[in-house]
């Protein structure tokens, strides 16, 4: 008998799980009319359900919002608010439930909205039914992505990933940030540090540019392109100049000696051309150098040893000669001094010239330079600001070197002083 009974026990456990259900029930709501949705069986584990749309309800003067879930025993997500066509899972209070081993019945009444309400919903329920019912959420899209929406299909979106690097591939569909197109761009075509009002000047060398100047009161070098207005005034104030009109006659030309011709600019060497190398006369008195400076030039830096702070730059043209001096004034690179700088920048170097570091003070550690001739024609320039030194001592020692290397090398510091030469 006992052995009976255990397995009538065993048969009502076998048959509990086997037909646990779970079970959605409608109804149409208060004042509404019409047939509610079927019943809905679920036996699986997933308990995942979509509420049904009240296709036959209906109720004069409203419209259908959302369903509201009752359940004396169970925890409904939302608030009870469900939309229809979403999907949902039966909550199971202890949350180890599943449709195939508990049963739960929850009963989903519509919930019904003035058709010509126009106030503002303040319950979240409400809100969050509305909008869920609207729109889907942006879910599994990933980080870093961008959102884009279908083409073909209504409510859908579909992502891109955000890349910050660019890759060689010719079939990607990513999208580059701002960063990754100027670092690849950076590696594609070198960028183009030139000269103020110069103009580009191919090379016929792919990706090697180089600079020419435009002629002008400050760029009046040899090499330099002559715009068509300078040109024309040029031509009309020569021919000015050598022919005189003569009323009835024509033009007669000018033989006397004495006639006032344009005032002629001394042109410049293009500023874009590196020299060769350089000769200097420190103010500390060690370490001079000739290198393949001319005779010419050397004699005029002296002796080595001398200190005069002289400083010449060896060029295809002939060598550019200048001096140098330790100022306590401090300057712009690349910059001439102004008319009241200059004064004091000689009064500095006249002191310092021949005398050497000793007549520096502690507050002397600025390198200015000057330039006074190119291929032996006078060509003076302003003091032009080249850099400041940690102290004088260091300035007494490098100063005719920034001069002369600077001139070499760089043809910004070039072009500050082709720039200053007085005319």
């Amino acid at each position: 008998m006992k052995k009976l009974l255990s397995i009538f026990a065993v048969f009502a456990l076998l048959g509990t799980n086997a037909y646990a259900t779970c079970t959605i029930n409608y109804a149409c709501g208060t004042g509404a009319s019409g047939t509610a949705p079927t019943s809905q069986s679920i036996t699986d584990a997933t308990a995942v359900f979509t509420p049904s749309a009240p296709t036959e309800c209906t109720k004069d003067g409203s419209v259908f919002s959302h369903w509201v879930a009752v359940s004396s025993s169970k925890t409904v997500a939302a608030d009870g608010a469900m939309v229809a066509g979403a999907e949902y899972t039966i909550p199971f209070i202890d949350n180890t439930g599943t449709c195939s081993s508990k049963s739960v019945t929850l009963t989903l009444t519509a919930q019904w909205v003035d058709a010509t309400y126009t106030g503002v919903p303040t319950s979240k329920s409400y809100t969050d039914a509305q909008l869920n019912g609207r729109q889907p959420q942006f879910a599994n899209l990933g980080n870093d992505k961008l959102m884009l929406y279908s083409d073909t299909t209504n409510g859908a979106v579909g992502g891109r990933d955000i890349v910050t690097t660019l890759g060689n591939s010719t079939t990607a569909d990513s999208v580059p940030t701002r960063g990754a197109i100027n670092t690849a761009l950076a590696t594609k075509q070198n960028t183009l540090n030139g000269t103020a009002g110069w103009v580009v000047e191919n090379t016929g060398t792919a990706g090697s540019v180089k600079a020419k100047p435009v002629y002008s009161t400050t760029d009046n070098y040899k090499t330099a392109l002559v715009e068509a207005d300078d040109l024309n005034q040029i031509v009309i104030d020569a021919v000015n100049s050598e022919l005189t009109a003569v009323e009835g006659v024509g033009w007669q030309i000018n033989t006397v000696g004495n006639l006032t011709l344009p005032t002629l600019r001394r042109l410049m060497p293009d500023a874009s051309i590196n020299g060769s190398n350089y000769c200097v006369r420190k103010l500390r008195g060690s370490k001079d150098t000739d290198s393949t400076c001319s005779a010419a030039t050397l004699s005029t830096l002296g002796a080595s040893g001398n200190k005069s702070g002289l400083w010449g730059t060896v060029f295809s043209y002939g060598d550019i000669v200048g001096k140098s001096v330790c100022s306590a004034t401090e300057g712009t690179s690349n910059t001439a001094a102004t008319d009241a700088q200059e004064s004091g920048l000689t009064t500095e170097f006249n002191n310092q010239t021949g005398v050497g570091e000793s007549a520096l003070s502690n507050t002397q550690m600025h390198c200015w330079c000057k330039m006074e001739s190119i291929a032996g024609e006078p060509a003076v320039s302003r003091w032009v600001f080249r850099g400041s030194d940690s102290s004088a001592s260091v300035c007494a020692g490098n100063c005719a070197y920034e001069c002369g290397a600077g001139v070499r090398y760089y043809s910004d510091f070039r072009s500050g002083l082709f720039n200053s030469v007085q005319q």
